[in-house]
């Protein structure tokens, strides 16, 4: 069963004042009450049922009392006293009560009269909480003005708004009349003693600005609070140079909202062509802008050649040569120059002294149709070349049939043709190709003979 104490009880209660009989009927009803309401009504065992403050009028010279009217619904429920808190216009009186777990039934109302200091002229909102164990179960609250006992008018206004940004200033100007002093406090220490006041807030968090304001005979005061919000931070870079075929990240974080030079609203922006960019970010109502010039430089020119066709047997060298280059093939090598022999895809990648880095890749095919050694009907001719890698003269041996004559070539590796020798018999070569004025490098050395043609590719070493 459950029942509402205001009702319930109450009527108990008005009936208990009335009946003129025994204590012990007084009693039973009591217990009665508390029998059918403890289990349901056990959070309202302390009751606020007033709150007025007693003549004469509150003054900001004299101390404040409340008198705080209280019901008690368990005769063992303890009063620890009270504590006041005053935030602003806003004034917490908490009647502390502690209890244990058994309820000994009994109605008991007291008054508890409460000294709230000295309160500056305002008017206020006072909250009478009555705490139970730790918990409020119950409040009462009222409005009280409090009037200046001093004729001194501490009232000044601002400049700027009471929230401002770190870097802001603000300035304070009295608003009293027939003043003879004015000092103001900055969290309650003098900052200055004129009329005005001014100050620029440098760093970020709350601050109580007073006035003091005095007459001949008496002096008031008021106090704001100052809130200073912090400036975002926000830091783009130095300005940069990227490469041409590379994007850079700006990022803008940590902020309420950022807005870039494009209209975005990301945090963060992502930019591949020369030009200045910039943001502004908001944070707590402040904000602040920082921009970027980025600059490009050009990667590298790459070319190892086009997609290619090989005889089986034959070779391809592939050559990225950079000056101040550093180089990455397909196989982790790292040479400047690859001989392709097999089908596959080959691809380098080439660090340029400036930092850029360009790739190039072909395809490499084997034809197995055809062939760089000798026809069906001719034996090997055991072609080889010495030495190799070579720096001045390089021979070569083959194995021909008698006064047969042979054309021989030296070709870069682009098929472009170094040397020459035609129509000429192998002994009339012995002495070998003076290939000393040759850069360092691959090349290819092909061997002509009727209708069939061997190559072997030699290095030339400085």
């Amino acid at each position: 069963m459950k029942c509402s104490f205001s009702l319930t009880c109450t009527i108990i209660i008005k009936i208990i004042n009335l009946l003129k009989r025994t204590i012990t009927l007084k009693s039973n009803l009591i217990a009665l009450c508390f029998f059918l309401c403890s289990s349901s009504l056990f959070s309202q065992t302390v009751q606020i049922t007033s709150s007025t403050f007693p003549n004469p009028a509150a003054t900001s010279c004299t101390n404040t009392f409340v008198d705080a009217g209280v019901l008690l619904l368990c005769i063992n429920a303890t009063f620890n006293g009270s504590t006041v808190n005053v935030s602003g216009n806003v004034i917490d009186v908490d009647l502390i009560h502690t209890l244990g777990p058994i309820c000994l039934g009994a109605l008991s109302q007291t008054t508890h009269n409460i000294n709230m200091g000295m309160l500056p002229a305002n008017t206020y909102t006072v909250n009478v909480n009555g705490f139970l164990n730790g918990t409020s179960v119950s409040t009462m609250t009222s409005t009280l003005t409090v009037v200046s006992c001093c004729s001194a008018s501490p009232a000044f206004s601002l400049s700027n708004s009471d929230t401002i940004c770190e870097g802001d200033s603000i300035a304070f100007s009295s608003l009293g009349a027939g003043l003879t002093s004015t000092k103001w406090y900055e969290n309650n220490v003098l900052a200055s003693s004129g009329a005005n006041f001014g100050k620029r807030f440098n760093s970020p968090g709350a601050y109580q600005i007073k006035l003091v304001a005095s007459d001949a005979s008496c002096s008031d005061s008021l106090t704001k609070t100052i809130q200073v919000n912090a400036i975002p931070s926000l830091d783009l870079g130095a300005d940069t140079a990227i490469c041409s075929n590379e994007s850079y990240s700006l990022w803008a974080l940590n902020a309420d909202s950022v807005i870039w030079s494009d209209g975005s609203t990301a945090d963060s922006l992502w930019v591949d062509t020369a030009g200045t960019y910039s943001a502004m970010v908001y944070s707590g109502g402040c904000s602040i802008m920082d921009e970027i010039v980025i600059s490009l430089i050009q990667p590298p020119m790459v070319n190892i050649g086009s997609d290619t066709t090989l005889c089986m047997g034959d070779s391809l060298v592939l050559d990225a040569t950079l000056a101040g280059g550093s180089y990455l093939w397909q196989d982790n090598s790292t040479s400047s120059s690859l001989v392709a022999r097999d089908s596959g895809t080959y691809w380098v990648q080439v660090k340029a002294a400036n930092g850029c880095v360009s790739t190039a890749s072909l395809i490499v095919t084997i034809d197995t149709s055809c062939t760089v050694s000798l026809n069906e009907n001719r034996i090997n001719p055991n072609f080889s070349l010495f030495p190799n890698p070579v720096k001045d003269k390089l021979f070569f041996t083959i194995d021909l049939k008698e006064n047969e004559k042979i054309n021989v070539q030296i070709l870069d590796t682009k098929g472009q043709l170094l040397m020459e020798k035609t129509n000429v018999y192998p002994s009339s070569v012995n002495d070998g190709f003076d290939v000393s004025s040759l850069p360092k490098g691959f090349y290819i050395l092909s061997l002509s003979v009727d209708s069939n043609q061997y190559s072997k590719a030699f290095v030339k070493a400085e």
